[in-house]
């Protein structure tokens, strides 16, 4: 879970992201910034794990919409997987 989006969200409009990406040359619009920390994220994390199995969420948690939704999200993929894992799928 990428959270505090709303704070984020504030940030780069006054700073930009090449303070702490100076490798980034995209656009300094929310959507964009956001889907490039989802990029970097996920190139960490696949150095040691399979790329398909990493879900991401932009998340606000005082946002309740996007609460439920993260959470309806996490809990399809955990049924799946277990469903997965005991071959029912």
């Amino acid at each position: 879970f990428l959270n505090k989006s709303d704070l984020f969200e504030e940030k780069i409009k006054t700073k930009p992201l090449t303070i702490a990406f100076p490798e980034y040359d995209g656009g300094n619009s929310f959507q964009e910034t956001c889907e490039y920390v989802t990029f970097k994220f996920k190139e960490q994390i696949s150095l040691k794990r399979a790329q398909n199995s990493i879900y991401t969420h932009v998340t606000c948690a005082t946002d309740q919409n996007n609460v439920k939704k993260v959470f309806d999200d996490v809990q399809h993929a955990v049924v799946t997987n277990a469903l997965r894992h005991n071959g029912l799928i």
